[in-house]
Order: C-alpha cells, then structure tokens, then sequence
C-alpha cells in the first residue's frame, strides 16, 4: 500500500516539474530534491489543502487547471473583442493585457477602453509598429507591446492610482495623484467612460477578469 502511494507521489510529481514550461520562474530544484513552486504552495494554503497528502496534488492541479481556462476564456473573448474592432498588429496583445491588468491588479476594461480611444489598441498614431509600439500614447519608445503596456501600468500605479484612488475616479477627473492632468481634452474622461461602458456592457471580459483575479 505505502508503495503504490509513493509511485503516485512521484508520478504527480513529475507532472508538477513538467509544469515549469507553463509556469516559468515559479519552480526551484536542487539536484535531486524538488520543491513545489511558490504558485502551488499559494494555492495550497488558500484553500487550506494538507500538503502532507498525496490527494493534495489532485487538488491543486485541479485548482491550477480552473485557472489556465478561465485565464485563456478571457483571453479569447479580449482577442474576440479587438478582432471586432482592429486588425491588430501583434497577436499576443490579449495576452499582454491580460497578464498586466492581474500583476498590477488594474481593470482590464478600462485599459482596453484608454488604448481604444488613444491608439486603437495600436493601429493608429503612436501605438503602431513603425512609431513607437506606444500602445497608450505614452510619450516614449518601445521595442515591443509587452514593454509598452506593462510600463503604462507601473505609471499609473505609481503616479495615477493609490490612496484610495481607483480608475474609476479618473474616469471622472484623470488626474496624477498630485494633480497634473493626463490630456488636454476636456471631453476625454467623457469619452473613456463611455467606451468602458461599451466593453463592460457587450462583452464578459470584466466578470472573468474578476473571477480570475479572486481565484
């Protein structure tokens, strides 16, 4: 009996270490010894699973799997959304703003809804290839448009969003946290809003952002 439960141990472990193609940089092995990655340990312990059992490993693989479709459902439906409306330049863009908005914990309709109105989600102005991949209109050159939306959202986590600020309130007045306005239009929060409107109202893209980041 112990020795059936210690071939599945192994044979879940393994599956685990095969995991690192899709979870890079969260799996650590020393020799022979391996370590569950930080992502799993997480989840183990947030959903209160006794990593000293092997049925654990079910658990979270199940858990881990939850996530991946939910993750590629909205990835989909934010590739649906664009296809709709662009003939984007770089197919990883869904990819690239969905992976942000979770790090940075920015809502993902409200920055489909600033690069629809500034670049066309790249299609246009800055944001193209031939410029400056400035999916935002950020004043500043990227080599690519992962480049582009992550710096976007360390400016506004640093310079727009905090103290109770959310993106909400620049909606109604897009502002840094020490006052200076973002554009020169007076209309543009009008314009915004009504476009996150549009996203959150015709697609499902908020609700699967939620569910995954609450996952």
């Amino acid at each position: 009996m112990k020795e059936k439960k210690v071939k599945r141990f192994l044979a879940i472990t393994m599956f685990v270490l095969l995991s690192i193609m899709f979870y890079s940089g969260t799996f650590t092995a020393n020799s022979s010894v391996a370590t569950v990655p930080l992502e799993i340990n997480s989840t183990l312990l947030s959903n209160n699973i006794d990593t000293n059992k092997t049925e654990s490993y079910d658990s979270i693989i199940t858990i881990m799997n939850k996530k991946d479709s939910l993750r590629n459902k909205l990835i989909d439906d934010v590739n649906n959304h664009i296809q709709k409306n662009f003939k984007i330049y770089d197919i990883n863009i869904p990819m690239y703003l969905v992976n942000h908005s979770l790090k940075y914990n920015i809502d993902i309709c409200f920055m489909m809804a600033q690069t629809t109105i500034e670049t066309g989600f790249g299609t246009a102005g800055a944001g193209r290839p031939s410029s400056r991949h400035s999916l935002f209109g950020v004043c500043k050159r990227y080599s690519n448009y992962n480049n582009a939306i992550e710096d976007y959202c360390k400016l506004l986590r640093r310079s727009y969003l905090g103290n109770t600020k959310t993106e909400y309130d620049l909606m109604k007045n897009y502002v840094t946290l020490s006052g200076a306005r973002y554009a020169g239009n007076r209309g543009y929060e009008r314009e915004l809003k009504a476009e996150y409107k549009r996203i959150r109202n015709r697609t499902q893209i908020y609700e699967l952002w939620t569910e995954l980041k609450n996952s």
